[in-house]
Parts: structure tokens; C-alpha cells; sequence
């Protein structure tokens, strides 16, 4: 492999991490259109509770994140490979959802999963077009402390939220940190 290909392959890598990133960002501040980015307009999707398009996803996820307390998607060993145009991942995400159960209180949902995630560069975007999620474990906690009001800054889930204002140009990017 020449210097430029391999060059050419970090470049792709970082890019595709990216997005993958900025899925969970888009995630966790209720940011749907930073989702959107994250896959071309024919992708698809399958979370198991879920299976359809990435616009449907969206809708889904709207939803459903519109009955839960804060998030965290975290992303650790994320494995690349990049072939042409193509490219194929596999993520490692520690999630946490604060929701409120059946019985009342709140349990904070942590999952540990897998993002398995197909990627097409189109008219110079890398994109995924095919995920499927693969949950390892979960546990659920119960919520034992409350933070006291006005102690710290508190995150939101919408643009009200700090990131917004303080990093202006890292939101206003998108998936292209470029």
C-alpha cells in the first residue's frame, strides 16, 4: 500500500468515527437532524425492537426518548475496516437511559452494545447504510441521588442545552469536523 492510499485510509477512518460520534451526540441532545447525517436516505436499520428505515428509526427514537430522563451513549473499541468506497465497523457503546419503570421512581438502563454498521462513501460522504445493534448485557439501577438544583449545569435535551452556545462551531458542524 502506498503512503497516499494509507493516508487516504486513516482519513476515511476518522471521518466514519465521526459519525459515529456524532450519531451518539445527536442522540443524547434530542438532535435529530445530527442523527439524520449520521446515513444516507436508504439505509437500514435493525435494533431488534426495531427494523425499517433510518427516517422511520428517527421517528422511533423520537418517541421513545421522549419518556426517558437523560442519556449516554459511549463509544469505546471501534474497529474499521476500509475497502474502496466501502467500509465496515463494529463499536463497542456503554448506554445509559435514567427512565421511569412500571412501578414508579426512576432506574437508570445500562446496556452494553454493539453497532455493526455498513458505510458507502457517496458524492464524497461517508454514511451508513446498514446497521444492525447487538445488545450484550444490560443492568438496571435504581436512581439513588438527586443533584441538587442550580449546583451545576444541568444537561438538556434539545438546543437549550450548553453545548449549544458554548461550542457554537462544533454544533453547527455536524458529522463534518473538518
Amino acid at each position: 500500500m502506498t503512503k497516499d492510499a494509507s493516508v487516504e485510509k486513516l482519513l476515511a477512518k476518522d471521518e466514519i468515527r465521526d459519525i459515529i460520534v456524532a450519531y451518539c451526540r445527536g442522540i443524547d441532545r434530542g438532535d435529530h437532524e445530527l442523527v439524520r447525517t449520521a446515513f444516507h436516505e436508504d439505509a437500514t436499520l435493525d435494533y431488534g425492537v426495531f427494523s425499517g428505515s433510518a427516517a422511520m428509526f428517527i421517528d422511533y427514537a423520537v418517541e421513545a426518548l421522549a419518556t426517558m430522563g437523560p442519556t449516554a451513549h459511549n463509544i469505546t473499541n471501534c474497529t474499521i475496516v476500509v475497502s474502496g468506497e466501502e467500509a465496515e465497523s463494529e463499536s463497542y457503546a456503554v448506554c445509559v437511559h435514567t427512565r421511569v419503570p412500571r412501578d414508579g421512581g426512576l432506574i437508570d438502563w445500562i446496556s452494553g452494545v454493539r453497532y455493526l454498521d455498513r458505510f458507502a462513501r457517496r458524492e464524497g460522504e461517508w454514511r451508513i447504510v446498514a446497521r444492525r445493534v447487538v445488545f450484550d448485557w444490560e443492568q438496571n439501577l435504581p436512581v439513588t441521588e438527586n443533584r441538587p438544583e442550580g449546583a451545576q449545569p444541568i444537561g438538556r435535551r434539545d438546543s437549550s442545552d450548553f453545548v449549544y452556545a458554548f461550542l457554537p462551531r462544533l454544533m453547527r458542524s455536524g458529522t463534518n469536523s473538518r
